[in-house]
């Protein structure tokens, strides 16, 4: 059977101290790392899914000012291209106008012109036919 004697309770004393030492040198520096370690992921964790809604924000902002930034540049290429058409319109129209107005004075050129080339054809006319008449009337006159 067993014989308690001392060597057993200097065995016991012994593991005790020894399981003292070991908590105090080992176990407790590296609970203590551990749960330090278990600290620093969990702010880590934090930090992350902070940064991540963050930068999950900035998107969304930059989606929403790219989307601004396109519908402004839209209305001013649909407000430019409107001016441009009009601005083309009254050019032309201004051109038109321009070119009737010209047409309309070369036709009255035209017109002096036929009036006066009308009435040098008809002082030319009646000169040819008093020569004529002088011819023919002078000729049996004479």
């Amino acid at each position: 059977m067993l014989e308690l004697d001392g060597t057993l309770i200097i065995a016991i004393i012994s593991f005790v101290i020894f399981a003292f030492i070991m908590n105090v040198v080992l176990y407790q520096p590296i609970i203590k790392i551990l749960e330090e370690r278990r600290i620093f992921l969990e702010n880590n964790e934090k930090c992350m899914k902070l940064s991540n809604d963050e930068a999950e924000k900035i998107s969304l902002q930059k989606q929403k000012e790219l989307e601004t930034a396109r519908k402004i540049a839209s209305q001013n290429v649909s407000s430019n291209l409107e001016k441009i058409k009009q601005n083309q319109k009254n050019i032309t129209d201004n051109y038109r106008k321009e070119q009737a107005e010209i047409i309309e004075i070369e036709k009255q050129k035209l017109l002096q012109e036929e009036n006066s080339a009308k009435q040098e054809l008809q002082s030319g006319i009646e000169n040819i036919s008093d020569l004529i008449s002088e011819k023919i009337l002078g000729e049996r006159n004479v």
